[in-house]
């Protein structure tokens, strides 16, 4: 399971915003420094990513990405016989919840 939650790094710690639901002890984790203009790192996700910036990153996005046309790939995959087949028990077992 991956789950992501705000922090921010302060002296050889991380100070998570949240406490993470049904983690337990000693779980492996994989933390990702972001780029701050801030040295404190007091910007929040929020004022990082506002309503603006997410619409300017979208118009820039729009601009320099034309519409791809469909059928690129025609012939590179072909869908088998059996895709809607149930999966194998040891499969389904690697879906499942604790």
């Amino acid at each position: 399971m991956l789950k992501s939650i705000e922090g921010i790094y302060d002296q050889g710690k991380v100070i998570l915003k949240e406490n993470p639901d049904h983690i337990i002890n000693k779980t492996k984790v994989i933390v990702t420094f972001l780029d701050s203009s801030k040295p404190d790192n007091s910007e929040t996700l929020d004022e990082i990513l506002s309503n603006e910036k997410i619409e300017e990153i979208l118009q820039t996005y729009r601009r320099e990405n034309k519409n791809r046309p469909i059928g690129l790939a025609k012939g590179d995959f072909v869908v088998p016989d059996d895709f809607n087949a149930p999966l194998p028990d040891d499969i389904l077992t690697l879906f499942e919840t604790e």
